[in-house]
Order: C-alpha cells, then structure tokens, then sequence
C-alpha cells in the first residue's frame, strides 16, 4: 500500500485477499465491497479480526456478501490456499456489474428479513396465548436461536 502516492496505489490492485490486507485498507477506506467465505464461524465463535472488518464495514456502509466456501474463494481469485476475504478495491470496468451485485444483495436482504418477520408473526400467533408466562426476553433469545439457525442452514446450502 502507497500511502505517499494514491494513484499508484489505486492503479496497481483491483482487489486484496485476506483478513489482514482487507483489514489495511479498510482503516484506509479504500474498500468498495467485501466478499467473504459463508464457512468461517468456529464452535467457539468468530474470530476477532472478522468481527473486526465486520463491525468496520457496517460503520462505512459497505456490501458485505458471503459467497462461496474459503476454497472457492481461493479458487476464484486463482489462488492455490484458502482465502477468507476479498476485498474489492476498483471496479472499473464493471461497474454494471457491481451495481447488479449490489442490486441483487438488496433483494436478498429484503427476502430474508420478510422471512424473519414471517417467522416472527408465526411465533407470536403459535405462542401467543399458550406461553403468557414466557417473558419477552425469553421470546427474544428464542428468535435469535431461530435465526442464527436458519442463517447457518443458508450457508449450509449454499456452500455445497
């Protein structure tokens, strides 16, 4: 990374691949999107340095996308190893093509949060006068268990 000279910094790569080259540029602010691997959560949680570019790419307000496993995306980028994360630097000359992406991520955003929802309206109809004695909390935690179970299945599919 030039930091003396942007052009030449700009000019030379298009994309980074790693946790700690996205990390980089990301404090830069020289990330247009992420893509990272749907395979990356471990038993005992995720790594700090992914939270890290996460929370990083929420407070800019980047595309986030989980594509494929870290060998895809390794074989994507024509790499012989494991690659976590992309981080896309310049799209020119494909700017359709990214803005069709983010379009596309848009879509799937609006589609899983009416499934949220959907399954939220069924819980509060299906437990709704049965469990009165269930606080809002427990309630709460139940849907985040749902949740996170359903995300883990969509990755599930997704990487076969």
């Amino acid at each position: 990374m030039n930091i003396n000279d942007p052009f030449n910094s700009k000019a030379k790569r298009r994309y980074v691949c790693g946790c700690h080259e996205a990390r980089k540029f990301l404090r830069v602010q020289a990330v247009k999107m992420l893509f990272m691997a749907n395979n990356l959560v471990i038993n005992n949680g995720m790594p700090p340095i992914l939270e890290e570019l996460l929370k990083i790419a929420e407070e800019a307000q980047l595309p986030v996308i989980y594509a494929g496993s870290a060998l895809d995306l390794g074989y994507w980028t024509l790499k012989k190893r494991k690659t976590s994360v992309i981080a896309i630097l310049n799209y020119d000359g494909a700017e359709k093509m990214f803005s069709e992406v983010v379009s596309e991520l848009d879509v799937a955003r609006k589609g899983y949060d009416q499934l949220l929802n959907n399954i939220h309206n069924h819980l509060h109809h299906q437990c709704g006068e049965n469990c009165a004695h269930h606080s809002n909390l427990d309630k709460a935690t139940l849907l985040q268990h749902l949740e996170q179970e359903i995300r883990e299945n969509i990755m599930s599919q997704l990487s076969c």
